[in-house]
């Protein structure tokens, strides 16, 4: 019962919990699950109490005149103890002493016998020896029974009847009242003996053991094992609100009154061990049903087959969620209504999402019992509480000012965390749901569940249906209504949260989020201010008056120009275009007059700033963070502003805009050695506080392949993506613009000067889809694209067989990435990194390639388009023939066109090619051959000599000789052109992989743009 009680205070905000309150007061001390469960049921049983404090107090240590009590009430004759109060037949115990009685009856029943010299030591603490003698005596043991010495007899025999079960002691120790509640309350569930046969010794006795434990011989109790708790009041008129309905292992239901302190309540639904005393009354109720098969949550999706539900997918209040799946068996209550034929997909007012309460599970894990309510309308964030008038206001959706009447005809309940509160209980922030039930007698209530679930932190990441605060990602609600902010502390109508971009004020500032029943987000509200620490800037402009008052405009860390007055006068005529400034801010947002200073004033005739600030960089050092300028270290900390002076090479016109440190680091530093910077430092001059390039340089970086981990989120400046690049390296990069990629992208790009991933961005695989090696082509020649299936992959190299597209082989590095895709319905479902041992034949691999390099391997199930997307593509091809001339009349002017029908062929996958009209493949073959002729007319033979093509290894080396006046050589293979190495004369170019034996490469030569020679060879 203890772990149920422990899932149900966390899950549950109404119906699950089961703290029926046995003993509440007496056991709000006690810690040990083990001695609470105990103390709870023997308080139900009349055995234990408090102390005068009403608490039980564990650590306390039991006399023995307090022990012989226990024992006494365990045996149901305390009334006879009252009765026996008197003369003692020892010495230290007098007859008006408040134990005479326990003392007289336990002696009588032979529990106790003293300590041997006619005392009792009633004021002494009692040992664990001498309690579990007088516990293991009470089931009808004597000293004749057991063989041995004492305590070791006793002792021994205690722990093979559990008694001392959980129970850690030394015999001689004393033992305190919370080991001593789990030792009777073991006794109670052990079995009575009764002696068969009377003799002098243990081996004249004979006795025999029972099947009727101490509880139920001594205390009357009888227990109804695994019964199920079916009817309580709430959903059955006949019940009394301390009256319930149970199901014994027969299938037979019988009413019985509740006399322990228990919320009938919660226990429908629960299967549990039923005590009854001699009136067959309930007096103890323990939860059998375990923490694990009770889930308390929204039903968010519903699935079904044929015309059956067959399965619920319940979200939880700390936004998990499983799928269950329904008993065919089900009993299904709605608002305290009970559903015939619940699993029915055409049964009305049954299974919905939305509903909300507790699923009870068999043994066969699926749902047996579900208590559930369907709310009335959008939750309430409550903002004012009337309680003599019965009502509360507060924000519902985007109307700010709602109410919800509590006033009702027959009454109303609220409840939170399991417990029934008031009104007066309700705070500011709690949200409360509300669904409208029957209750006794048929009393229509409003049941009101409050979520009490509020948070505050820095608004890290903002997504259109996300959040994270505090590095915690919340989903916005879609179920109930969505979700709203507010960017003002709810002074201002509320807003729906569905675009991040709305909520850029927001960002990085401390928010307070209101979450909902299913621990997604629900409402958003902070106070945006500037913050009055020092402040850094660029002035972008001269001084001014604004409104009368000085003024100046200035670019600050959040990579804007902002304008600010002064507090107080200021001669504007002395700032000027260009000023690196330090300043702060007044509660009213205007610059503090004594805080402004002016760090540097720049010379726009050199370029240069006055004073000792301007030094001229030599070097940085990217894992350690730090700028080498004029020989000293500089380091670079999370909050440092980096910002450059000029954005274009010219630097003639102030345009300020922040750069980071991170890509500052990804660009190619060397371009920024002997360029002019501007440094302000900390008070011990070695981190850096702001940093400004005086100079422009170029921070672009060269093209590279990623996988696209996430969905793009506003960070309140950009948005950003987390990618991990193709060697493994995870980075969150800023886009130049929303929607370039998605989740489950492989993309290859190339970021600006501003560190962003630009627009040229392309997405080489992406769902079932795959790019071809032209879209990467355009945006860096060194990158191409290859798939299909692997034909062989050993030594690190990969051969796609006859059928793939760019087929070849490719040599993996340690860098390759190698990534399985899963797809569902040909859509993006899961990504995950792995090792080559992914790579096998026949996989079906998409490759990403740089410089004859594998930088990424995509292993997938293979993608057969259907048939209307290959005829759209063989249709686009044979009509890009068809337009071309007849061979006949083809012109040098038409060599474009001719090239691009090639290109496109080139692109479908070779069952498609099949596909092509043979016709107009032949016309283009024979269009290809005359803009050849043509070419060669025009041409000088002697340009390009000596050209070979030689396979080695894992690649094919063309060379040659070429005139002195030839600038350029292209070497054309397999549809592709690369622009081949010239020194000395000769011309070289490596093609990898190789290309097979036989195969034709062509060799062009060029003087500036007019090609003078062409050569066709083939490989050797």
């Amino acid at each position: 019962m203890r772990k149920i009680l422990s899932l149900v205070l966390v899950l549950s905000l109404v119906l699950g919990s089961f703290s029926f309150a046995f003993a509440a007061g007496v056991t709000s001390d006690v810690k040990d699950e083990d001695v609470k469960e105990a103390v709870e049921r023997l308080a139900a049983f009349g055995i234990v109490n408090g102390m005068d404090d009403g608490k039980y107090h564990p650590e306390l240590k039991v006399t023995r005149e307090q022990f012989a009590k226990l024992v006494v009430e365990a045996l149901g004759l305390g009334s006879a103890a009252r009765a026996a109060e008197g003369a003692t037949q020892f010495t230290d115990v007098a007859a008006d002493r408040w134990s005479s009685g326990y003392i007289n009856v336990a002696a009588g029943e032979g529990i106790i016998k003293g300590m041997g010299d006619g005392t009792f030591a009633p004021t002494e603490e009692v040992t664990y020896a001498q309690a579990v003698t007088m516990l293991v005596r009470t089931l009808g043991y004597k000293d004749e029974f057991l063989r041995g010495p004492w305590p070791g007899n006793y002792v021994s025999k205690a722990a093979e009847l559990d008694i001392t079960k959980d129970v850690k002691f030394a015999p001689s120790g004393t033992a305190d009242r919370g080991s001593v509640a789990v030792m009777l309350d073991n006794t109670l569930d052990a079995k009575m003996i009764k002696q068969t046969a009377y003799g002098d010794s243990i081996y004249g006795n004979k006795w025999e053991e029972t099947d009727v434990t101490l509880l139920e011989e001594k205390l009357n109790i009888t227990i109804i094992e695994e019964g199920q708790i079916t009817g309580v009041a709430k959903i059955d008129d006949d019940l009394k609100e301390n009256e319930i309905t149970v199901k014994d292992e027969d299938n037979k239901e019988t009413d019985y009154e509740v006399i322990c302190d228990a919320n009938t309540t919660n226990l429908l639904g629960l299967e549990a061990d039923i005590y009854l005393n001699d009136d067959d009354e309930v007096v103890y109720i323990d939860v059998t049903t375990d923490e694990e098969d009770v889930k308390v949550g929204v039903i968010t999706e519903i699935t079904k087959e044929d015309d059956e539900i067959t399965e619920v997918t319940v979200q939880f209040a700390d936004a998990d969620d499983d799928d269950l799946e329904l008993s065919s068996k089900m009993t299904l209550y709605i608002n305290n209504e009970e559903v015939d034929d619940a699993t029915d997909a055409d049964t009305k007012d049954g299974f919905d999402e939305g509903l909300y309460g507790r699923f009870i599970l068999d043994e066969d894990d699926e749902v047996i019992f579900a208590d559930l309510y369907k709310f009335n309308d959008e939750a309430v964030i409550v903002k004012e509480i009337n309680e003599d008038k019965k009502y509360v206001k507060g924000l519902k959706g985007t109307a700010d000012n709602h109410k919800v009447d509590f006033d009702a005809e027959d009454g109303y309940k609220l409840f939170l965390d399991g417990k029934e509160i008031t009104l007066e209980d309700l705070q500011e922030d709690d949200l409360i749901y509300t669904a409208e039930v029957n209750e006794l007698d048929g009393d229509t209530f409003i049941y009101g569940f409050v979520v009490r679930n509020v948070i505050e932190g820095k608004l890290e990441r903002i997504k259109d249906d996300a959040a994270k605060i505090d590095g915690t990602e919340y989903d916005v609600d879609e179920l109930f209504g969505g979700a709203t902010y507010s960017l003002e502390s709810d002074k201002e109508d509320p807003e729906k949260f569905n675009d991040a971009e709305k909520l850029e004020d927001a960002a990085k500032e401390t928010v307070k989020a209101v979450i909902d029943i299913k621990g997604e987000l629900r409402h958003i509200v902070t106070d945006v201010e500037e913050s009055s620490d020092t402040l850094y800037g660029i002035v972008v402009k001269d001084g001014f008056l604004s409104s009368g008052d000085d003024a100046v405009k200035i670019w600050t860390k959040e990579d804007d120009d902002q304008t600010y007055k002064f507090d107080d006068d200021y001669d504007y005529k002395t700032i000027k275009e260009g000023d690196i400034v330090s300043f702060e801010l007044t509660k009213d947002g205007e610059i503090d007059t004594d805080e402004y200073k002016v760090i540097a004033t720049l010379d726009k005739d050199s370029n240069k700033y006055v004073g000792k600030v301007q030094y001229t960089i030599e070097g940085f050092d990217d894992d350690k963070d730090y700028i080498v300028a004029d020989g000293d270290k500089y380091y670079i900390e999370d909050d440092t502003v980096i910002m450059s002076l000029y954005e274009d090479e010219n630097n003639d016109e102030v345009d300020p805009s922040v750069i980071s440190w991170e890509n500052i680091e990804d660009s190619n530093v060397e371009k920024a050695d002997g360029k002019t910077v501007v440094i302000v430092t900390d008070e011990d001059k070695i981190n850096a506080e702001f940093v400004v390039f005086v100079e422009n340089y170029d921070l672009s970086g060269d093209a590279t392949s990623a996988y696209v981990k996430g969905d793009p989120e506003y960070d309140g400046d950009d948005w950003v993506v987390e990618v991990e690049l193709f060697d493994g390296t995870e980075k969150t990069m800023k886009l130049e613009k929303k929607g370039l990629v998605e989740e489950g992208d492989f993309i290859v790009f190339t970021t600006n000067q501003d560190g962003e991933i630009e627009d040229t961005v392309v997405r080489a695989v992406y769902d079932d889809k795959v790019v071809k090696t032209s879209a990467v082509a355009d945006l860096s020649e060194d990158y191409e694209m290859a798939y299909g299936k692997v034909d062989k992959f050993e030594n690190d190299v990969i051969k796609l067989d006859k059928d793939a597209y760019n087929k070849g082989s490719y040599k993996l590095t340690d860098e390759t990435g190698v990534y399985v895709l899963t797809l569902e319905d040909n859509k993006y479902d899961k990504v995950s990194r792995e090792d080559f041992s992914e790579i096998e034949e026949d996989s079906y691999v998409r490759l990403i390639i740089n410089d004859g390099d594998v930088e990424m391997v995509v292993v997938m199930d293979e993608y057969t388009p259907d048939e209307d997307e290959v005829d759209k593509d063989v249709e686009a091809v044979e009509e890009a023939i068809d337009a071309l001339p007849n061979p006949d009349d083809i012109t040098l002017d038409d060599e474009d066109d001719v090239k691009a029908a090639r290109e496109a062929y080139e692109e479908l996958t070779a069952s498609q090619q099949k596909e092509v009209d043979s016709d107009l493949v032949e016309k283009l073959e024979a269009c290809e051959a005359k803009i050849e002729k043509l070419k060669d007319v025009e041409e000088d033979d002697t340009k390009i000599e000596n050209a070979v093509a030689k396979n080695a290894a894992i690649l094919t080396s063309v060379t040659g000789d070429c005139a002195s006046d030839v600038d350029k050589v292209e070497v054309i293979y397999n549809g592709k052109t690369k622009e081949a190495k010239i020194e000395n004369g000769t011309f070289s170019y490596n093609i990898v992989p190789m290309i097979g034996a036989g195969d034709e490469v062509v060799i062009k030569g060029y003087v500036g743009d007019e090609l003078v020679d062409t050569d066709t060879i083939t490989a050797e």
